[in-house]
């Protein structure tokens, strides 16, 4: 069940993208598609102000913005399993495939942690919350308000979890529609599951990961 996870949302990188405070003439590392992704052997990145937070450092920013204590069982476990498929340095231009498998995992697994622990989003109702109101929460605890991003930035991120959070994959190549992120689960069980992806969307994208 992990192992899809991780794939699923791997996949949901390529809605996320920098801000405009780390966009350059290179596109963002995180808004590449997933061919690109899964293809190349690295990231050519010439003369790219992107800066990538190192192993630790990204361990570190997630057990900050989650809460969840990084000597977690869980988190800890995996880590040392991924630590060295993690950027070993801070270039851009030696950033890999395998670098964003990873931190998707850590994100994931942290998020997953998160979901099911924090004592806020434990509590919700699964069952009954809306997808813009779980869009939301995500938003507001992990990006900030609109008055603290702005509400361009804001409109943009909220477009995309909405899209996690409603459960759409999106389209194919042709132009045609995927069908459903999650095909199996329904109810409470479902809207738990898509706010982990949500989480791990934002949690492994270069919001994140670069400084």
């Amino acid at each position: 069940m992990k192992t899809n996870f991780y794939l699923i949302a791997l996949g949901l990188l390529v809605f996320v993208s920098c801000k405009g405070s780390k966009t350059s003439s290179t596109k963002p590392i995180s808004s590449l598609p997933v061919s690109s992704v899964t293809s190349s052997r690295s990231f050519v990145v010439d003369e790219s102000p992107v800066v990538l937070k190192t192993f630790n450092q990204y361990n570190a920013t997630l057990s900050k913005v989650t809460g969840v204590n990084s000597a977690d069982t869980d988190i800890s476990d995996e880590y040392e399993k991924i630590k060295n498929s993690l950027p070993g340095d801070h270039s851009a231009s030696t950033f890999t495939p395998f670098h964003q498998i990873s931190q998707t995992r850590l994100a994931f697994t942290y998020c997953n942690n998160f979901v099911d622990n924090n004592s806020v989003f434990k509590a919700y109702n699964y069952g009954s919350l809306s997808s813009q109101t779980l869009t939301k929460n995500l938003l507001e605890k992990f990006m900030g308000s609109k008055d603290i991003l702005g509400e361009e930035a804001y409109v943009k991120y909220e477009d995309i979890l909405l899209k996690i959070m409603n459960n759409d994959a999106g389209l194919d190549d042709n132009g045609k529609a995927i069908g459903k992120l999650l095909p199996i689960a329904t109810g409470a069980t479902l809207n738990k599951n898509l706010t982990k992806l949500g989480c791990t969307a934002l949690l492994a994208s270069s919001e994140f990961t670069t400084i």
